[in-house]
């Protein structure tokens, strides 16, 4: 197992992380989970200190096909997850205390007041989905020697609550953006199940516990090129 998990980290020149990633690769079949695109959504609006062109929609889209071409002219035999990046102006309704304070300076679009600029984030947010969902079904990238699923279990999701009603921030790091330890468990079960579903057909969220499932041995990982066999 490998990862180039950053704090913070944006899609911006991830071609050079894909080079540090597969340096030491051999042929084997091997799987990359991109989860990207949330702390840009932060700051696609017009904020005194956003750079919103580097967010642009094209600017983010040349940015994943950079790494998906990369690892397709470097890295035979790779199962590539995109995950769907969530819309990070959910966590508006935890601005209190000091995750306000937080989410002024980390992501200002996001849980900003202003109510034009998060709508402009849930806009870009389904706009970066699509971009993923594009390149799923190009045929470009699903050959023999590589698979590209889109992974959308945060697609539709929602914050967990409390029996009270209240919103759960236990499923969140101290920052109320962040994943807990907690949150990063369901979402890993929620991505398994994903990764086992049919292309087209697959859970767009995940709800609080939720079981592990297990499959037959003989499951595929689906994708679009064995849709229709073995429960895919």
């Amino acid at each position: 197992v490998s990862t180039q998990s950053t704090w913070g980290g944006e899609v911006y020149n991830w071609t050079a992380t894909g080079r540090k990633l597969y340096s030491d690769f051999d042929s084997s079949w091997k799987m990359l989970s991109l989860f990207i695109g949330s702390n840009n959504l932060c700051w696609v609006c017009p904020c005194d200190i956003c750079n919103a062109t580097r967010h642009e929609t094209a600017e983010w889209e040349k940015e994943i096909v950079s790494v998906l071409d990369y690892v397709k002219a470097n890295a035979p035999k790779t199962f590539v997850n995109l995950v769907m990046p969530v819309d990070v102006t959910k966590i508006y309704v935890l601005k209190t205390g000091l995750c306000s304070a937080v989410h002024d300076v980390s992501c200002e679009c996001g849980s900003s007041n202003n109510k034009e600029w998060r709508d402009m984030v849930t806009a870009r947010t389904a706009a970066y989905q699509q971009i993923l969902v594009k390149h799923q079904d190009s045929g470009v990238y699903n050959t023999k020697n590589m698979a590209v699923v889109v992974q959308p279990f945060l697609k539709e999701i929602e914050l967990p609550k409390k029996s009270d009603g209240s919103y759960d921030k236990s499923y969140f790091a101290p920052d109320c953006f962040h994943f807990s330890a907690k949150a990063h468990a369901d979402a890993a079960t929620a991505m398994w199940d994903d990764m086992m579903q049919p292309v087209g057909e697959k859970v767009e969220s995940w709800y609080p516990g939720e079981p592990l499932t297990c499959y037959p041995e003989d499951r595929y990982l689906c994708t679009s090129q064995n849709k229709g066999k073995n429960g895919c």
